[in-house]
């Protein structure tokens, strides 16, 4: 990909009062998307359109070069016009109080990563998939694996699809049904978010302050993958979870600009500065995150799970961790001038500093993982499970043995129906909390100036707190509702070491 990107701003701060500063400023992002290379690679889907560049491909798929597409593959905006103001107010009759507030509109250049799938459409770089059945004796030959595939007419079909620099002919073959792996819908617009905190800093003793914030955020034009020819279910097995809606097309995922997610936050911090021989920091926040999809790369993820009926899809977030806490601290033991060397090398100096970390789990749903997990028959693998009414979910209930056996009650979910998404919403429980603390000794020798000796020692998850895993969210599996495994914090690591300075 090639492109310019330009952005172009102003800010100023104007002191009003004493006590009182404000700031202000505008910002500028217009969305510049960049060409895609030689030969114009890439497509788009526009239903009812029929490509001119290649007559071959099926209507809806069109290219840069027919009506309306360009080699950006997407519309070039430049009302992007960010505002941004903040305050800083010191009141007279409260003088170790600071309140501080600000809002803000911000947005970035889309990653150019996220024209990778693009390319990889017919006729540029095709993408075929030879399924093996082995249960119907059908096994894929590695050595021959297109002398079983009629589709390419039993051979290879590479190269010439080996470059970017390859143009294929206008009348290309371009066989059918065709996988859209990525294409950008006509409306594409780059994400925005509005940002706004109000905080209260107060200084509680000469060495000791206290931060109490409320940070909010509303995020827009999210990348979200959209699946526009997903299956259908039929009462008809024949038919059931066909691609009708577009039959000469499989998938056609393309990027769209729907997705929005608010975020609210509580956020207290408690500062004390180096004082005799200690410093040490606590901050602690309580949010919430929601949003349709986690991620809108192609490469991560593909579709919306319910690309019928978006509201399903949106909840709480996988990035949503509700509680969020972090301590450290660094403590030198004294080293006072009236001991004796002795004394000094032996007790004085010594570095002792940990980090304290405690905070929720991660967010899960329970899966419709009947018919492997496509029971809608979307052909998006997304489903949910049914929710078994009055039947309480009984969620980290119990001694940890007894959580760890049974983390949720098993009964109170069933799969979903057949030709649903399922009704149990998305990521209403969390797995267990997350603690662990890391420490380490530390203590420096100087000798002549010239030469000094540090001993370290460090400890990883110093008190070798577990870590467990989620627990199982298959309704069909015999130990649904378990906790089998073990998370990502590991077992205690220690390591020592001495280093010698010269």
């Amino acid at each position: 990909m090639k492109g310019w990107q330009l952005g172009l701003f102003a800010q100023d701060e104007y002191r009003l009062r004493p006590d009182l500063t404000i700031t202000a400023g505008l910002r500028w992002d217009p969305n510049l998307p960049p060409n895609t290379p030689a030969g114009g690679r890439g497509a788009a889907f526009r239903p009812g359109q029929q490509s001119q560049r290649f007559p071959n491909a099926p209507v809806g798929l069109v290219f840069p070069g027919d009506s309306g597409v360009d080699a950006a593959l997407m519309p070039t905006t430049y009302g992007y016009f960010q505002p941004r103001v903040g305050f800083s107010w010191q009141p007279s009759f409260l003088p170790r109080t600071v309140v501080r507030g600000a809002f803000g509109m911000f947005t970035g250049p889309l990653p150019y990563s996220t024209y990778n799938h693009t390319a990889d459409i017919a006729p540029f770089s095709p993408v075929y998939n030879i399924n093996a059945d082995p249960g119907g004796g059908f096994i894929i030959p590695f050595d021959s694996p297109w002398s079983t595939f009629a589709t390419t007419n039993y051979t290879s079909p590479f190269p010439p699809f080996a470059s970017t620099s390859y143009r294929p002919p206008s009348n290309s073959v371009i066989l059918q049904p065709v996988d859209v792996e990525a294409v950008f819908a006509k409306n594409f617009h780059a994400i925005m978010t509005q940002s706004w905190d109000l905080a209260i800093d107060q200084q509680l003793s000469k060495d000791l302050a206290l931060h109490i914030a409320y940070v909010g955020k509303e995020s827009y034009h999210l990348g979200t993958i959209l699946d526009r020819n997903p299956g259908i279910y039929s009462t008809n097995p024949a038919l059931s979870g066909q691609r009708l809606t577009y039959p000469n097309f499989s998938r056609i995922l393309e990027e769209t600009s729907i997705g929005t997610s608010p975020y609210q936050s509580l956020q207290v911090g408690l500062e004390k500065r180096m004082s005799h021989g200690l410093q040490a920091r606590s901050n602690f926040t309580w949010s919430k995150v929601i949003d349709m999809s986690a991620t809108g790369n192609i490469a991560v993820q593909g579709g919306l799970p319910n690309p019928f009926d978006l509201r399903w899809n949106r909840g709480i977030s996988d990035l949503n961790v509700p509680f969020v806490s972090t301590t450290y601290f660094v403590y030198t033991t004294p080293d006072p001038k009236s001991w004796n060397a002795l004394e000094r090398g032996a007790l004085g100096g010594w570095e002792i500093s940990a980090i304290v970390n405690a905070n929720s789990g991660s967010p899960f749903s329970i899966c419709g993982c009947g018919n492997g997990q496509n029971g809608s028959e979307s052909d998006q693998y997304g489903d949910r499970a049914d929710r078994v009414p009055n039947v309480p979910t009984l969620v980290h209930h119990g001694s940890q043995q007894q959580w760890l056996n049974q983390y949720l009650n098993p009964a109170a979910f069933v799969t979903n129906a057949l030709g649903t998404f399922g009704n149990s919403g998305k990521n209403p429980f969390i797995t267990p909390t997350v603690n662990t603390t890391d420490a380490a000794l530390l203590k420096n020798w100087v000798f002549h100036e010239r030469y000094g000796l540090q001993f370290r020692w460090e400890m990883f998850n110093a008190f070798n707190h577990p870590s467990f895993g989620g627990p199982n969210t298959d309704p069909t599996s015999s130990n649904f509702g378990q906790i089998t495994g073990t998370g990502a914090i590991p077992p205690r690591v220690m390591q020592a070491a001495l280093k010698l300075k010269f």
